[in-house]
């Protein structure tokens, strides 16, 4: 199964807060998603590669998993900063490594070569009740998102209980994500706690 866990900071700036609002589009979001945009092509052709590398040799292929894991890893943190969840600017590159955040595969096993055709033929409807309830709790946590804008400005804090939700709505939504790209054979849970 995919953990991320994240740590929480005790504290937050306003100064960041503002300028991510204000121009967080131009100097944060925009040049990541440039890059990200051609790195996530590139992650979809070794999808593609490693359905079958794995259906016929059974196993999965160490370095397309380094580079998707590695890719889900920059997502994070990019998400992280223009959710206001972190200061932190977010670092470029698919091999970078960050204290504050730990996403990882744990208890990795071989494989099933028939629950990974499946996944591939018919994707879209194993993953729908996960999407669709999802959706709910994101837009749940787009308000929690809003009010936490304003805590923060106010105060300098981010509510623990919010902050604890939203890194679970993203650490369910990588779940769906890693057992999409086969990096778990296990049904990912309905719940974004650890």
């Amino acid at each position: 199964m995919l953990t991320l866990r994240v740590v929480y900071p005790e504290s937050f700036s306003r100064l960041q807060l503002l300028l991510r609002l204000f121009f967080g589009w131009l100097y944060i979001a925009l040049p990541h998603m440039v890059l990200l945009f051609f790195v996530l092509i590139w992650v979809k052709l070794l999808w593609l590669y490693t359905t079958f590398y794995i259906l016929l040799k059974g196993e999965y292929p160490e370095r397309p998993k380094h580079f998707i894991l590695g890719t889900m890893r920059w997502l994070t943190r990019v998400h992280l900063t223009t959710y206001n969840l972190r200061d932190d600017y977010p670092t470029f590159g698919v091999h970078k490594e960050v204290d504050y955040l730990d996403l990882e595969l744990s208890n990795e096993e071989m494989p099933n070569r028939l629950t990974v055709l499946v996944r591939f033929l018919l994707s879209g409807l194993i993953l729908f009740p996960h999407l669709f309830i999802w959706f709910f709790r994101n837009f749940w946590s787009g308000i929690l998102t809003f009010l936490a804008f304003w805590v923060v400005l106010f105060t300098g804090k981010y509510p623990y209980n919010w902050y604890e939700f939203n890194i679970g709505t993203l650490r369910w939504l990588l779940r769906v994500l890693g057992y999409q790209l086969y990096l778990f054979n296990a049904y990912p849970p309905f719940t974004g706690k650890e």
